[in-house]
């Protein structure tokens, strides 16, 4: 299984954003969320309807550097993780 991280940070305000993904199809899409809220000039704004809110103004996300970083983790790590949390 691949867990994959996406970073927003800003060179003033250290990290923004660290989202984890596990599955593919939600990474593509929140990475689309994010270019779609740089090129349009107008934020990035996320709600996930349970417990998170995320509003970044256009002209901090256009400062950031954005970056994903993806490991390979086995199943019995991932067991081990949720067990300890």
């Amino acid at each position: 299984m691949k867990i994959t991280t996406l970073n927003i940070i800003h060179p003033k305000f250290g990290t923004i954003l660290s989202e984890t993904f596990s599955d593919a199809t939600q990474l593509k899409l929140f990475l689309g969320m994010v270019q779609v809220s740089i090129d349009s000039d107008k934020g990035f704004h996320h709600f996930n309807v349970t417990d998170t809110l995320i509003q970044i103004p256009a002209s901090i996300m256009k400062e950031c550097l954005i970056f994903t970083n993806a490991e390979k983790v086995t199943h019995t790590e991932q067991v081990l993780a949720k067990i300890k949390a």
